[in-house]
Order: structure tokens, then C-alpha cells, then sequence
């Protein structure tokens, strides 16, 4: 059996050293090759010769490949590490954020999960750690708790694992949606539409620092309204407007009603607890930021942050 691990990257290269740093350190069952497709995903290389170097001291059971994708766009580049982990000829593939770092028994979790409950994608938790400059009133990410082996409708490329099969089958990452984010969970619904079997996978755990940046009003709330942005274009995308508009446009309408009622809750709590009143008032902001973005996509309107990288 063969498992490659696809990443990619753009200037970050501490991060991905680190990333790949846990992937050599990972438990390797027996009889299980392990390969890694590093996809750097920029006009002009500039991490080739740390991969390659990285690659040089690697263990004997490892291989890792440097390609180079200059066209820039996140669906792009994932659609390129997918070819190129296909050349190695895998049974499964997998794929990490270049900002995250594995637990020892990752792969073997993952594995365990494939055949305990006959997934075709394995999607595992990820365990957000939080610096002590995080604010007190902004939302903790804490690591999902659901059962191992828990159907799943569709799966995001933080950490998940898929037979090869479903590569070869066609299926690819939606290239229009090029800096919006989002194409993974649209990739995934469409793995699922077409038979392939999902399952939760708790054991199979990999950790996430967050950025101090990424902790602030504004990318908070920026967030909300382009996550909820493109829930609803690849709703549009996959089984018409009308079906969006009944779920997301609903949606989105409730959103921004209890984000309103919330917030002036918010400010109520302000006088008798400030980090309560802060949180309950941020909650509200952020439902009805949410509400909008599920809206906005009707009208072509999608954001598109990821022209910019976050992180070293």
C-alpha cells in the first residue's frame, strides 16, 4: 500500500519546514510506502531548494517531491499536487495545510478508520492552539468530538485522506473558485454525490498554531461572510438557484435576524460583564456577517483573500 501526502505552500517556509518536520516523524504501519508532493504554488520558486534539501536528509522510508505551479490559485494548485501524486501511483492520497503539523499516529489512524469502517475519505479533527495575545472575547475553535466512523456529507482539505480511485475517476477541484476558498468542501459534496463513502476519523489528529492576525474583528468577520459566501456559490454551482435560494437564502435571512437580537443582547450584558458582553455582541456580528455572505453569492459577490498569505 502506498500513501502520498500532498501540501501546498506559498512563502511560507517555516511553516512547511515545521509541517514536514511531523510528517518524517509519523508511525509508518508495516508493508506502508509514504510519499509527500509539496506543491509550491508561486510566480517564481522560492522554497525549491529547501524541499529538496529537506528531502536529501529524509529517513529511507520517505520520498518527497518538489513541483513548482506558477499559476497562482489555491483549486490550481491542489488540482496539481493531485497529477502529481498520481504519477507515484498511490492507493490513497491525502492532504494537510502547510501551517499544520501531525501527530505521530496520524497515518496509522487514518489507515485503522479506512478499514474499520469502510471509508473512501477519511476526514480527522483539527486542534487549534491559541498564543497567550489571543483577545478574550474572540471565538476558540475547539476539536470536534464526534464519533469515529460518523457519515460525513463532505470533508476539507486541513486534514483528510481519499482512495486514489476518486482521482482517477476525474473528479478535481473547481478552478473558478481560484482565491474565494471553499473549493474543498465543493470538491468533497461532489465525492459524496457520486457514491463515494465519507467517515469521521477522531483519532487522526493534527494541530494548527493560530495566528495572532487571524484573531482580530475584522479577519473574524471577514471570514464568516466569504465561508457563508461560498457555501452558497457552490450550492449554485452544483444543484441550481433555486435550490440555494431555499437553503441559503433562508438561511441567511435567519442569520442576520438572530444576529441583530443577539447583539443588542450583547450590549445589554456590557454594564454587568464586558468580556461576556463583548462575546455575546461579537456572536451577533458575526451571525449577521454570515447572514450577508450567504446572500451576497446570489448576486455574483464572493471574497477573495487568499490573493494574500498569512504567516511565515
Amino acid at each position: 500500500m502506498k500513501v502520498v501526502i500532498a501540501l501546498c505552500t506559498r512563502e511560507r517556509p517555516l511553516l512547511l519546514q515545521r509541517c514536514l518536520a511531523s510528517l518524517q516523524a509519523l508511525e509508518l504501519p508495516e508493508n506502508v510506502q509514504v510519499a509527500a508532493v509539496v506543491v509550491e504554488n508561486n510566480g517564481t520558486p522560492s522554497c525549491q531548494d529547501l524541499v529538496e534539501g529537506i528531502a536529501q536528509r529524509a529517513p529511507p522510508a520517505w520520498q518527497i517531491v518538489y513541483v513548482h505551479e506558477p499559476r497562482l490559485g489555491i483549486p490550481i494548485a491542489r488540482n496539481r499536487s493531485v497529477d502529481a501524486a498520481l504519477e507515484l501511483e498511490p492507493d490513497w492520497i491525502a492532504f494537510l495545510d502547510d501551517d499544520e503539523e501531525a501527530e505521530p499516529n496520524w497515518l496509522v489512524a487514518m489507515l485503522d478508520n479506512s478499514r474499520r469502517h469502510g471509508a473512501d475519505v477519511l476526514q480527522g479533527p483539527v486542534d487549534y492552539r491559541y498564543g497567550p495575545e489571543i483577545p478574550d472575547w474572540a471565538p476558540r475553535s475547539t476539536i470536534k468530538k464526534r464519533p469515529s466512523g460518523t457519515r460525513l456529507e463532505t470533508a476539507f482539505t486541513n486534514n483528510v485522506m481519499m482512495k486514489a480511485a476518486i482521482a482517477r475517476s476525474g473528479l478535481r477541484f473547481d478552478e473558478g473558485m481560484r482565491f474565494s476558498g471553499g473549493e474543498d468542501s465543493d470538491f468533497f459534496y461532489r465525492v459524496a454525490e457520486a457514491g463515494w463513502i465519507l467517515c469521521w476519523a477522531s483519532e487522526a489528529v493534527v494541530s494548527e498554531v493560530v495566528l495572532a492576525n487571524r484573531q482580530t474583528v475584522g479577519w473574524q468577520l471577514a471570514r464568516a461572510l466569504r465561508v457563508a459566501a461560498n457555501a452558497t456559490e457552490s450550492h449554485i454551482n452544483r444543484k441550481g438557484r433555486w435550490s440555494a435560494l431555499f437553503v441559503h437564502g433562508s438561511k441567511g435571512v435567519r442569520r442576520i435576524v438572530r444576529g441583530a437580537v443577539t447583539g443588542v443582547f450583547g450590549l445589554v450584558l456590557l454594564p454587568f460583564s464586558r468580556r461576556l458582553g463583548k462575546r455575546t455582541s461579537f456572536a451577533g456580528l458575526r451571525n449577521i456577517w454570515s447572514g450577508a455572505g450567504g446572500i451576497i453569492a446570489f448576486f455574483g459577490v464572493v471574497p477573495q483573500p487568499y490573493t494574500r498569505i498569512d504567516g511565515e
